[in-house]
């Protein structure tokens, strides 16, 4: 195709006739372009930077300062438990040395209290004993005399029946 002139059809870029007005207008463009950037984005996009930066480092810092201060708690309240401990052991000692020394009074009293009632009951068991000892002559007279006058009819003297009995009886019992 041809111009009306009858020139070849040339990319109106590329036409050399128009280089001069292109670099003008590309010059007054880019200055307006760049005065634009330099006026209006550039500062609002720093502005948006610098926010967020201080932004960052304002976080950063209430994070560290919420790590210290967890770190605090957590000393603290693994202080609390240890001292918790100690007090809970050491009352729990107290309370078995308080209960062993009672239970300790308690066994002595019960000790004491036993050892009179067995030296009450050994004595009275003595004291039957020889009560015992004491008749068992007598009954032995009585029985000696019955079953020998089962056996023969007659019933023996009582002279006869300690005669006997005197040299059956060893000379200690009795």
């Amino acid at each position: 195709m041809a111009t009306p002139s009858g020139d070849p059809m040339v990319f109106p870029p590329l036409q050399t006739e128009t280089y001069g007005s292109q670099l003008i207008w590309l010059a007054i463009t880019f200055v307006l372009l760049y005065w634009a950037m330099a006026k209006f984005v550039v500062p609002r996009l720093t502005a948006i930077v610098e926010g967020r930066s201080a932004r960052i480092t304002k976080d950063l810092d209430a994070a560290a300062k919420a790590k210290s201060q967890v770190a605090e708690a957590v000393a603290a309240y693994e202080a609390a438990m240890t001292e918790a401990r100690t007090k809970a052991n050491g009352l729990a000692q107290k309370a078995r040395d308080d209960l062993a020394a009672k239970t300790d009074a308690t066994r002595k009293t019960l000790e004491a209290d036993l050892a009179k009632k067995l030296a009450k009951a050994e004595s009275q068991i003595a004291k039957r004993r020889d009560q015992a000892m004491a008749q068992v002559h007598g009954i032995a007279a009585d029985t000696t005399g019955a079953i020998v006058a089962q056996i023969v009819g007659k019933a023996p003297s009582a002279g006869a029946v300690e005669k006997a009995l005197a040299s059956v009886t060893p000379k200690d019992a009795g």
